[in-house]
């Protein structure tokens, strides 16, 4: 009997991350990974194991997360797709299914990554952004906030913004090509564009671009910041909340 040709299968999802315990399958948690590979164990009646382009922590959303898989099924493109979202919970979905080369790594094969990071100013907190934003209700100048980020564009170690948890780093250089303040209203949007991230960086460089913002850190001590490459240093950790994986380029 002659086995199918495995297929690899190329994947764009949203998700909002609230009721999740991150995107990474864990022991008796409920994780995106998790919820996709179930979906697909059923639809297709395979063991499959979905490879992300990144581990998103619990409570952290996505609007274009990008993971693959090895199939036989020999279910068309469209049909997986549909398949797959009828199985799904409704805070998962999947935006687009295509059949890629066997190269293709959702991991490896990426080349930079957006995340953006949202702020709720008012005064008064918002219902209706309370599961994607984290409030804040203080006088930000996003003058000097937009300084700030100017000086962290460009390649430079950010250990001072890694997390003290997670695995060690091999090299925590990385190059920032996009750092954009942008305010309307009340929404506060930090969007950072990357060749990649350490652990929880997204997060603590908002902390500390806040903190910028409320003139608790000046423009020279986070030069200061960035350049002692040490993690005692670095602005503070923000919620989980505000922050979405918003862009994968390969």
């Amino acid at each position: 009997m002659i086995k199918s040709k495995k297929r690899n299968i190329k994947i764009k999802l949203e998700y909002d991350g609230t009721e999740f315990a991150g995107w990474q399958v864990q022991p008796e948690m409920r994780t995106v990974q998790g919820s996709v590979e179930t979906s697909l164990n059923k639809l297709t009646g395979e063991k499959i194991r979905v490879i992300g382009a990144g581990r998103t922590d619990a409570g952290v959303h996505a609007k274009g997360q990008v993971a693959h898989f090895s199939t036989s099924t020999r279910l068309t493109e469209n049909t997986l797709l549909r398949g797959i979202n009828a199985l799904l919970p409704k805070d998962v979905v999947v935006l687009s299914a295509e059949e890629v080369t066997d190269t293709f790594h959702a991991r490896f094969s990426a080349v930079k990554k957006t995340y953006c990071y949202s702020v709720w100013t008012a005064k008064i907190s918002s219902p209706l952004h309370r599961r994607i934003t984290f409030h804040y209700p203080h006088v930000l100048s996003i003058t000097e906030m937009q300084k700030a980020a100017a000086v962290l564009v460009g390649s430079h170690d950010f250990a001072s913004f890694a997390s003290n948890r997670g695995k060690p780093e091999a090299s925590t250089v990385r190059e920032i090509m996009r750092f954009d303040i942008i305010k309307a209203d009340s929404l506060l949007r930090l969007i950072i564009e990357a060749d990649g991230f350490l652990y929880k960086m997204v997060r603590r460089l908002a902390g500390t671009i806040i903190e910028v913002g409320r003139g608790k850190i000046s423009m020279e001590e986070l030069k200061d910041i960035l350049m002692k490459a040490n993690r005692k240093y670095g602005g503070p950790n923000l919620p989980p909340h505000g922050l979405c994986l918003e862009k994968v380029v390969y």
